[in-house]
């Protein structure tokens, strides 16, 4: 009995010691290196030690069910601290700012040149409209500008023209049309009243929509669905979730983005699957219009345009840049004109 507890003590003993030996190592690391700061290695071992106290590794047993988690939780706490430091914060950076921030006085945020005062800010701003404002005559009086607002504003005439004697033709009626201007409407000639009630106008507009009301709802959960964290349905308690995020600054995850390719794909999806085959030949026949008249635009300008135009326009107006950094009014910089001092 006496040597179990003689055997006892010296592993409390022990204990101890590996405690006072780690408590050592901690506050010694902080020690030395408090006047200045301690490195990312450093930290490392101190917190290493830490770690390796008992009471940490084994929370007594005396302790209640809440002490023992607590003390589990902290050196969850402490783990990943290290972690977070140790992977975050290359090149002591950290450490640096906090020594930088203990080490700022009054001198050192004296000897900044700041124009702090009303009247110098005054005074640079007069300077640099007063720039501004001999830069504006530059350009103004320039002959290249000059030029190239001439030639801008004829191609441009050029374009409304073009423009202008399409919608022409367009609008002139045909040689057909004229030739029947002057006759009347056969005798006893009777039409059918249209039938421009709400129901019928409804009826009609619904008839030409490949999507109903039920399929337009669907297509909003969907995409709701889709950029709600919690897979809301809702688009209402979506928008709210949007607001608070907007409001408060906090991040819920919220993938409008996401929402917005789902509600299309949805939507795609519809159409293709209510759609008759009469209307997804209109469909295909609105898109090939659009292609084809946007492949019209593109050629029309590129002939109005072509490179040889535009590398010449590029040229004339670096040539115009020379021409005013060149002027004795102006001292404009090549590259910086943050501050042009005109």
């Amino acid at each position: 009995m006496m040597m179990m507890m003689m055997m006892g003590e010296r592993k409390a003993a022990h204990g101890r010691d590996d405690d006072v030996s780690a408590a050592s190592v901690v506050a010694g690391a902080f020690h030395m290196h408090a006047p200045t700061h301690c490195d990312n290695k450093q930290i490392d071992v101190a917190i290493n030690s830490a770690l390796q106290w008992n009471q940490l590794r084994n929370p007594p047993k005396s302790l209640s069910t809440e002490g023992q988690a607590l003390i589990g939780d902290l050196r969850n706490v402490m783990e990943q601290a290290k972690t977070l430091l140790l992977t975050k914060n290359e090149g002591n950076l950290l450490q640096d700012f906090i020594w930088q921030t203990q080490h700022l006085d009054q001198g050192n945020a004296g000897s900044l040149n700041a124009p702090l005062d009303r009247n110098t800010a005054k005074q640079h701003g007069n300077q640099a409209l007063e720039g501004l404002r001999t830069l504006g005559e530059l350009l103004i009086t320039n002959g290249q500008f000059r030029k190239l607002l001439s030639d801008a504003t004829v191609l441009l005439r050029d374009i409304a023209g073009d423009a202008a004697q399409k919608a022409a033709n367009r609008v002139n009626p045909s040689e057909d049309s004229l030739q029947h201007l002057d006759e009347a409407a056969p005798d006893n000639t009777w039409h059918e009243k249209p039938d421009l009630s709400r129901d019928t106008l409804r009826q009609q507009v619904q008839s030409r929509m490949p999507v109903g009301k039920k399929d337009l709802q669907d297509v909003a959960g969907d995409a709701t669905q889709q950029a709600h964290p919690s897979g809301e349905r809702d688009p209402q308690r979506a928008a709210e979730t949007a607001a608070n995020d907007a409001q408060q600054g906090t991040d819920s995850s919220y993938d409008a983005q996401g929402g917005a390719k789902a509600g299309l794909q949805s939507l795609k999806n519809k159409i293709n699957a209510n759609a008759s085959d009469e209307q997804k030949q209109q469909l295909d026949n609105h898109k090939q219009t659009a292609k084809e008249y946007r492949d019209r635009t593109n050629n029309y300008f590129k002939t109005k345009m072509p490179k040889e135009r535009r590398e010449q326009i590029i040229f004339r107006l670096k040539k115009m840049v020379v021409e005013i950094q060149g002027h004795q009014d102006c001292k404009l910089p090549v590259i910086s004109t943050v501050r042009p001092q005109c």
